[in-house]
């Protein structure tokens, strides 16, 4: 028996007390060897991860997105289908085409 562990002054991984917070380790926060643990909210308050990320976003969600049909070989624009609208246009009633890509990017580079 460990006398340091009966008296609270050592801890042990268990389901009471993980190494690992859930949260961490569900969002992919990491612990680095000097003891400060990074995840994705705390490095978007980093000044240059912020910008990077929202370089990123915004010109990636600034690109033209069209909806195709494949014929055979060649394949052709299709701009009656409701699909397109909702790529490209207007995905819901809160959000227009950019600012849903700009956060799918945002995500994707976190």
């Amino acid at each position: 028996m460990n006398w340091k562990y009966w008296l609270g002054i050592e801890t042990r991984d268990n389901i009471e007390n993980p190494s690992v917070p859930l949260m961490e380790a569900l969002t992919g926060g990491i612990t680095s060897s000097s003891g400060v643990s990074m995840n994705a909210n705390k490095s978007l308050q980093l000044a240059a991860v912020n910008a990077s990320v929202r370089v990123i976003a915004e010109s990636a969600a600034a690109l033209p997105l069209h909806l195709y049909s494949k014929q055979g070989r060649s394949r052709e624009r299709v701009l009656d289908d409701p699909r397109a609208r909702l790529l490209s246009l207007q995905p819901n009633r809160y959000q227009t085409a950019m600012s849903l890509w700009e956060n799918v990017f945002a995500h994707l580079a976190l």
